[in-house]
């Protein structure tokens, strides 16, 4: 497969298989919590650090190469692609000005920046990701705080995720279509009965205190009570 081919099958790709591909080191709820946070998802965006309206979309990669070009060589730095790269980033990571738009490789290198950065700050489960996220973002674990709550606003996770949790195993069945599933501990869940409504024990009104009426007159010939007809069969 030729590699402008390639390129447009990654474009084309449903983001969250994009992730899985290529950065599979990562959460797919992390890393797409940063690109949307980054380009909102379109590739072939740069930000212009310094520039007023630096921010600019393209309509494909070449017209965002050209304009990233140009500013790099006018001093400015600037961030590319769908997970925004730095320029001073590039050498180091292996990349071009143009590959960088290129979404797959553009997320490994998002991937790269994000694990070193988890790692320097402290790798020790969701409460490093704060200061990851504002790694990431400058450089440094601290002090970029509003970048790190946008990130985490962008993935709207209140209660996180349980650190090397799997997904139970309910939620991979059809919800109701399966009998016998077994609960935590191995205890079966309890078999699904109807709910029988049964008719009132009495017309009578009740008087103060009862929960239902226990006393009915009987009529001159000695007939039935309204409260025996209705007092449902013994189970």
């Amino acid at each position: 497969m030729g590699t402008e081919k390639r390129q447009q099958d990654e474009v084309a790709m449903i983001g969250l298989a994009l992730l899985q591909q290529c950065a599979p080191q990562v959460a797919p709820v992390t890393m797409a919590a940063i690109v949307q946070a980054e380009s909102g998802g379109w590739p072939w965006t740069i930000d212009v650090n310094d520039l007023p309206d630096g921010s600019m979309r393209f309509n494909d990669q070449q017209a965002a190469v050209t304009a990233a070009v140009r500013y790099i060589r006018m001093g400015y730095k600037v961030d590319m692609g769908i997970a925004q790269i730095d320029s001073e980033n590039l050498s180091w990571l292996g990349l071009s000005v143009t590959n960088v738009f290129n979404p797959c490789a553009n997320l490994q290198a998002a991937q790269r920046i994000l694990v070193g950065a988890y790692h320097q700050a402290g790798a020790n489960g969701p409460e490093s990701l704060d200061g990851a996220f504002q790694a990431y973002n400058s450089g440094n674990t601290s002090g970029d705080g509003h970048y790190a709550r946008v990130v985490y606003h962008q993935a709207g996770v209140i209660v996180p995720t349980i650190p090397g949790g799997q997904l139970a195993p309910w939620a991979t069945r059809p919800v109701g279509g399966v009998e016998g599933v077994e609960k935590e501990g191995g205890t079966s869940a309890a078999p699904i009965r109807p709910v029988i409504m049964m008719p009132p024990k009495s017309w009578q009104p009740l008087a103060k205190g009862e929960d239902f009426s226990v006393v009915a007159k009987m009529n001159h010939a000695d007939k039935q009570s309204i409260t025996s007809i209705w007092t449902p069969a013994m189970q």
